[in-house]
């Protein structure tokens, strides 16, 4: 099965990750992690854009470790083979998290995707509405 890969600057191939992989610097740590937001809050109708929330959850990560554009990360959304909808990310990064980092990211990508579903939430209902108008005046 094919997923295509992405990293900050949009679609990636395979030998992008191998090379970067194999070009990273002594001391890089490899964080195998997954984003999988809540079906029943979050991921209601299943239309939130996870690349986008991948994408704000490393930023968070860059900007809390001052690392802005100097972390890699290869990613693969997932929404297929199951219900849950996730992405699958392999992130570079020149040093050990701590657990109150990887905490924090937890809460960025909650916070992306909750944010989202609001936004997504609120455009619908204004749709809904408009809709409503129509039809009544027409």
């Amino acid at each position: 099965m094919f997923r295509q890969l992405f990293g900050h600057d949009g679609p990636l191939e395979k030998d992008d990750a191998y090379q970067a992989i194999d070009a990273a610097p002594k001391g890089t740590y490899f964080y195998r992690m997954i984003i999988n937001p809540d079906p029943k809050r979050e991921d209601t109708r299943r239309d939130l854009y996870l690349q986008g929330i991948t994408k704000q959850t490393i930023l968070r990560l860059e900007e809390r470790l001052d690392l802005v554009g100097k972390i890699h990360f290869f990613a693969a959304v997932h929404n297929d083979h199951s219900p849950l909808r996730h992405v699958h990310l392999l992130v570079l990064v020149p040093g050990k998290l701590p657990k109150d980092i990887l905490a924090e990211l937890h809460q960025a990508a909650t916070a992306e995707a909750l944010s989202q579903r609001q936004q997504l939430d609120q455009v619908r209902e204004a749709q809904r509405q408009q809709a409503a108008r129509y039809f009544r005046y027409n």
